[in-house]
C-alpha cells in the first residue's frame, strides 16, 4: 500500500472507530428482556393429549432453551410486537408468548397450534 492510499484510509477509519466508541450519557440502558429473565419449569402439553416437562432458561437478551428430561428441544429468541411477545425457534415453531408475574405460556400459533408450553420461574 502507497503512503497516499495509507493516510486515506486512516482519515475514513477514524472516524469509524471513534463514533463506535462513543457511549450515551447515563450508561447503558436495561437489556430488553431483563424483567423476563431466569429459569422457568412447567409441562408442554401436545395436541393429542401427551404431556412432558419443561424447563425453559430466558437471558435477558431474549435467547432462551427449551431443556425436557435434560436433553435440548430447541433454541429460539423472544421478540416485542404491537405491545405482545412472540417466539420463534429453530426447531421452526413460532407463536406467541403470554407473561403474567412469575409464568410464561408459549402457544404455538402461527405454526400448527398443536402445544402449548406453561412455566412458573
Amino acid at each position: 500500500m502507497n503512503r497516499r492510499a495509507f493516510i486515506v484510509s486512516g482519515f475514513i477509519a477514524l472516524p469509524l472507530l471513534a463514533a463506535g466508541c462513543q457511549t450515551t450519557q447515563g450508561g447503558a440502558s436495561e437489556p430488553a428482556f431483563a424483567d423476563l429473565a431466569g429459569v422457568y419449569s412447567g409441562t408442554q402439553v401436545r395436541g393429542d393429549g401427551s404431556s412432558r416437562p419443561m424447563r425453559i432458561t430466558v437471558a435477558a437478551d431474549g435467547s432462551y432453551t427449551w431443556v425436557s428430561n435434560g436433553e435440548t428441544i430447541t433454541d429460539g429468541r423472544l421478540s416485542r410486537s404491537g405491545g405482545g411477545l412472540r417466539y420463534t425457534n429453530t426447531a421452526g415453531s413460532r407463536g406467541t408468548v403470554t407473561a403474567s408475574q412469575n409464568q410464561l405460556i408459549f402457544q404455538n400459533t402461527f405454526t400448527g397450534n398443536n402445544y402449548t408450553v406453561t412455566v412458573n420461574r
